[in-house]
């Protein structure tokens, strides 16, 4: 359906609603496991938006998009550019957590610091979801470091506050 809604927008000369087909190409193909064409699709959908906001969050996603087949450096000039242009506070936090999480599968002790410290700095005012991937990406990356009692601490705190929250009930 996305694909015919795109057609549609392309005659149209549409270009926001072709941007926004793109967009959810990239987001349905990578649900169907389809990745390498959802980066494709939201580099086009990138592309195509003219607001800000909707451009960061097409590049945000096709960071995680370039994360998950392992393009790390590519993926992280992907959420640096989208730091870059002053993000909608949900979209600097989430693009953040996963420099968090790249840092420590590149094991750049350095970054992983950076990008913990202003998290941690936001703690208190993150929504509960990104409170709970904090902490799980937090203890995962510092088991990459080994520390793994400090590890263990966030990990449990993730669970803790998943169970407050009821996540995933």
């Amino acid at each position: 359906i996305f694909s015919d809604v795109l057609h549609i927008a392309r005659q149209h000369g549409d270009v926001y609603v072709e941007a926004r087909a793109l967009h959810d190409l990239a987001l349905t193909n990578h649900l169907l496991n389809r990745v390498p064409a959802a980066v494709s699709f939201a580099f086009e959908a990138f592309q195509k938006y003219d607001e800000p906001h909707h451009r960061g969050r097409a590049l945000s996603d096709m960071g995680m998009f370039l994360k998950e087949l392992e393009h790390y450096a590519a993926a992280k000039e992907a959420f640096l550019e989208v730091l870059a242009t002053n993000p909608t506070p949900k979209t600097r936090v989430n693009t953040v957590l996963e420099l968090l999480e790249l840092t420590a599968q590149v094991q750049d002790r350095v970054g992983f610091e950076r990008w913990r410290r202003e998290l941690e700095g936001a703690y208190d005012n993150l929504p509960p979801a990104e409170m709970v991937d904090f902490e799980i990406k937090m203890g995962i990356g510092l088991a990459a470091f080994g520390a793994p009692s400090d590890a263990t601490q966030h990990l449990a705190r993730g669970v803790a506050l998943a169970e407050r929250y009821k996540f995933g009930q």
